[in-house]
């Protein structure tokens, strides 16, 4: 799987990636930097991204705005 594909499976469920230096850095959109995750591996990337989208990860903002 290629970056730009992870990034785009990523963006349908809320999450942003960006990659600097060679780290790949995960966070729901509009979230603080307390929340980023960082990694160096595209398979951990999506994993993770995947699981910060479950509705129990989301940040209790959005949560609140959805209801």
């Amino acid at each position: 799987m290629k970056y730009r594909e992870v990034q785009e499976r990523l963006r349908v469920v809320g999450i942003v990636m960006s990659k600097s230096q060679g780290r790949i850095r995960i966070n729901h959109f509009g979230a603080t930097a307390e929340t980023a995750y960082f990694t160096c591996c595209l398979e951990d990337a999506l994993k993770t991204g995947q699981a910060m989208a479950e509705p129990s990860a989301l940040p209790e903002v959005w949560c609140a705005e959805r209801t």
